[in-house]
């Protein structure tokens, strides 16, 4: 996924693209290295390409999921460019729109392949991610 098109170009209100669930700056957290952080778009695609087909998936067998977000204009325009990001690895991907509460029902009931949820940290310390 193209993180920084996500966070500059969807949607461009000053998010920073994330490579892990605690984000930089926070007290108490030193960010991993994460290896694929430096990869050209091209070589993630590859290395994605990869693992699907060693998955057993590949363009006799389509990896198809569900990707639910919440009713949002952003969650919407998030969920649109994950879903035509993920379309040259072959991924067919259903978006599916929910209201908060059903939406938030349903991931608890474990009814989801992907799922779009948030998180704010209450206090400046890595322990609240």
């Amino acid at each position: 996924m193209r993180r920084e098109v996500i966070t500059d170009q969807i949607l461009g209100t000053g998010e920073v693209p994330a490579y892990s669930f605690v984000p930089p700056n926070v007290s108490h957290y030193t960010a991993p290295n994460v290896s694929f952080a430096d990869l050209s778009q091209d070589e993630r695609l590859e290395r994605a390409q990869e693992l699907l087909q060693e998955a057993g998936y590949g363009p006799d067998n389509p990896l198809e999921l569900m990707l639910r977000y919440n009713t949002s204009e952003d969650h919407r325009k998030v969920a649109i460019a994950v879903a035509a990001m993920w379309k040259p690895l072959g991924v067919e991907v259903e978006l599916y729109n929910a209201e908060v509460a059903v939406h938030y029902a349903d991931i608890r009931q474990g009814d989801f392949d992907v799922a779009r949820a948030g998180w704010i940290g209450d206090y400046n310390d890595a322990q609240t991610f």
